[in-house]
């Protein structure tokens, strides 16, 4: 499934007309897309409907929602938000309406009566706005929403719900909340994006009689099986530990190891060969309880008893022989951690997840990014990602998809921008969205196992994209599958590690 911007709507509409279907061929189909999804879910026969139509091209859809329901046999009224419309072809929409005797009211000039239909209806179907929609709304405009939101009837929305921006899945002061979105061609990032996605209810991708040649591509897409099992790296009878790559860990800190134990087990869980540890003397004792498997690399403790700067050349020197290296799993936000994280950067030439502090410390001076150009993987939460750009969370949240591809293209990363919808920058400008998982995966450590995940596949030979990619989508997969064993609200960490392997012997 792709994903389609404004722009990209433009596109497919204007080839349309290029093809000889007309925009009043494309709203005739949409109204009657959405009026059928409408009969398909409610019983509309005698029932009040009360349809909200913009100035634009979004009400002219509404209009003839608004007809056809009415001669299915609802008792239709039209509100008009924004006074009568404005574009020809609408206009002649909401004539035909007129004239077949459906009530019309404007909103402007008619509130008690909008806001009587409003609370008398038993079904609203919004069609105030487009995706051309910038926002935020208009006081004016808030005052309707609050209304439609208040009543006890159930909304539709046509393309998107009032008050949401389909391009970069914003909400504003207020918006509609929808339990049916009807949209057009194919999904937009607010129908699958928090939080505008819980603004769309039910989302529907209806046919409306564009053609295959009408198309045009997209550098966005889903995240899901169809797409990821294929990118599973193979496996051979004919093997050994050295066939299937090493991981190097350079993670945890003292208080914070539990971070380097999980994303060690994520790895080996993940089917990589080897996984070599870097520790300091006093990391050791406790980390070697933990984990049974991977091969450590002591140092001196540092001042703070984890790894110390003095040591970052040393370090990078050990792990250089690595398939691919996770940094910055709980290791700790030091000058020392700092120096390490440099220095790491600087001299290895594989793959780099860069992970929590390692991010963090990328963030004080990103300049040190660059000598990494072309074989980072980061993965950052939105805070990390705001620091990182040196924004505030809510202007991040805003424009995530304009800062991912920024800070993948300026550095030639991938991005893994981790919140309850993860998005996957790849350095070329593509993004890819995936909206499994669940709440019960809000929980300490996640985020490192999907480190592990992660950097043992690039450590075995999967495309740093890929390994991204296919990483996000196991590790939801682990925390589906831990969310109906052990519920959502009791899931661990842990128990979506033990889940791990059984999500990877169903794909085999």
């Amino acid at each position: 499934m792709l994903i389609y911007d404004r722009s990209q709507v433009q596109a497919v509409e204007c080839a349309c007309e290029s093809l000889g279907i007309t925009q009043d061929r494309l709203m005739e189909n949409a109204g009657a897309a959405v009026a059928k999804a409408i009969r398909d879910r409610y019983e509309v026969e005698g029932k009040r409907v009360l349809v909200l139509c913009g100035k634009g091209n979004n009400g002219g859809d509404g209009f003839v929602v608004a007809r056809s329901l009415f001669q299915s046999g609802a008792r239709v009224a039209v509100a008009l938000t924004h006074g009568e419309p404005t574009s020809d072809v609408a206009r002649a929409k909401f004539d035909y309406v007129r004239s077949l005797g459906v009530r019309v009211a404007d909103v402007v000039a008619e509130p008690d009566v909008f806001a009587t239909l409003a609370t008398a209806s038993e079904l609203i179907v919004d069609a105030m706005f487009g995706i051309g929609f910038r926002g935020p709304l208009l006081p004016a405009d808030q005052s309707i929403v609050s209304l439609v939101n208040e009543a006890e009837a159930p909304v539709v929305a046509i393309d998107v719900p009032s008050g949401v921006m389909a391009d970069t899945a914003a909400v504003g002061f207020a918006a509609v909340r929808a339990d049916l979105t009807v949209t057009f061609f194919e999904k937009k990032a607010c129908h699958v994006l928090y939080p505008a996605c819980a603004y769309c209810g039910e989302t529907v991708v209806a046919d409306i009689g564009a053609p295959d040649a009408a198309f045009v591509p997209s550098a966005t897409g889903m995240i899901d099986a169809e797409t990821c099992v294929p990118l599973l790296p193979p496996r051979s009878p004919d093997s050994h530990k050295g066939t299937y790559g090493t991981v190097g860990l350079v993670c945890g800190s003292y208080g914070m190891l539990g971070a380097a134990a999980i994303a060690s087990e994520a790895a080996m869980k993940s089917g990589v060969g080897l996984v070599k540890m870097a520790a300091s003397q006093s990391m050791y004792p406790i980390l070697a309880t933990k984990r049974n498997e991977p091969v450590f690399l002591l140092y001196p403790d540092g001042e703070e008893r984890s790894l110390s700067g003095r040591d970052a050349r040393r370090i990078a020197a050990d792990l250089a022989d690595c398939d691919a290296l996770l940094v910055g799993c709980g290791l700790g936000r030091t000058d020392n951690s700092a120096a390490v994280v440099d220095a790491l950067l600087a001299a290895y030439h594989g793959p780099i997840v860069l992970d929590a502090d390692g991010i963090n410390a990328a963030a004080g001076h990103i300049d040190i990014l660059d000598p990494a150009r072309g074989r980072l993987i980061l993965t950052p939460h939105v805070m990390e990602m705001a620091r990182l750009c040196r924004v505030s969370r809510e202007e991040l949240l805003q424009n995530r998809l304009y800062y991912g591809r920024l800070i993948a293209d300026r550095y030639q990363a991938v991005v893994v921008l981790k919140d309850a919808s993860t998005i996957v920058f790849s350095p070329d400008g593509r993004a890819f969205f995936h909206t499994g998982g669940n709440d019960g995966m809000a929980t300490a450590g996640c985020g490192d196992m999907l480190a592990g995940l992660v950097a043992a596949l690039a450590a075995q030979g999967v495309p740093p994209v890929d390994a991204a990619r296919l990483g996000v989508w196991l590790h939801a997969q682990a925390g589906e599958r831990t969310a109906q064993r052990c519920s959502r609200r009791g899931m661990t960490v842990t128990d979506m590690l033990a889940a791990l392997p059984e999500v990877f012997l169903d794909l085999e």
